[in-house]
């Protein structure tokens, strides 16, 4: 069982605040990064014992529609912050990488202006020495259930389907038809990432588009089979709720368990 913490950490990454908490909850700030002028904020919410019970991001929707647009050859917005020392020490998620994709990326059904928001459990040292070099893959009796390999069987080169500094993307089996990737543009989806084998990030990936619509959505969370390598507390779902009042995004893992 985890002791009550005493101290919270204080300075310019981190502070507390009780705001939008239950009684005996307390929501602890990590990181401000900026974004078009806006503070894309990331945060925790503890509960009475220090438990992490949430951990998220705040986005400012005029972030959103301030986006810089693309023409095709901009290279994406990428920005990094670090969640509270709370969830780096006890829970999988390490820090946050925010992307801004202006004209999308490959392949076709993800060519449209999105936002990639990767919850990393490695930390940022490992993700940045990530050259696609290692093509070791997950065993596919592994995978969450509901995801798919992340690299094709038809791929010549393992390497073709890893992003430097990321890794591979596991994609769910809804994406797919029985001709290969469905036929239109995507809104939303949640991705997995690997890579040397391994489950390094979570990633929900939604369009510009989607997110103007103001509107509050779910989607599910990929669950390990195997372990993480280390006991720590994991998410089982996620939420992205829009608050009219403040005109904010909140996007959030939640319902976190222990992993071993």
């Amino acid at each position: 069982m985890m002791n009550k913490r005493q101290t919270l950490v204080l300075g310019t990454l981190l502070s507390t605040a009780l705001v939008g908490c239950g009684p005996e909850e307390r929501k602890v700030e990590g990181q401000e990064v900026d974004f078009n002028g806006a503070k894309v904020t990331t945060w925790a919410t503890l509960d009475a014992e220090g438990v992490v019970k949430e951990v998220g991001f705040t986005l400012p929707y005029t972030s959103i529609e301030n986006a810089p647009a693309g023409s095709g050859n901009e290279q994406p917005v990428i920005l990094v912050a670090d969640f509270p020392k709370e969830v780096r020490e006890t829970t999988y998620i390490d820090h946050f990488e925010f992307d801004w994709m202006p004209a999308g990326h490959e392949p076709a059904r993800y060519m449209t202006p999105h936002f990639d928001f990767h919850f990393y459990g490695v930390d940022k040292a490992t993700t940045a020495a990530i050259d696609c070099m290692n093509i070791a893959q997950p065993d596919p009796a592994d995978l969450p259930e509901g995801w798919v390999p992340p690299v094709p069987p038809d791929l010549p080169d393992p390497k073709l389907a890893c992003a430097p500094n990321m890794g591979y993307h596991s994609m769910p089996a809804t994406e797919f038809d029985a001709n290969g990737p469905k036929a239109g543009v995507f809104d939303k989806v949640m991705l997995a990432g690997y890579y040397d084998a391994k489950f390094i990030f979570i990633e929900p990936m939604v369009t510009k588009a989607e997110l103007e619509k103001k509107q509050s959505f779910t989607l599910p969370v990929p669950q390990p089979k195997t372990s993480l390598g280390r006991t720590t507390l994991y998410p089982t779902s996620f939420k992205a709720t829009f608050d009219a009042n403040a005109n904010t995004y909140e996007f959030v893992l939640g319902d976190f368990k222990s992993m071993q």
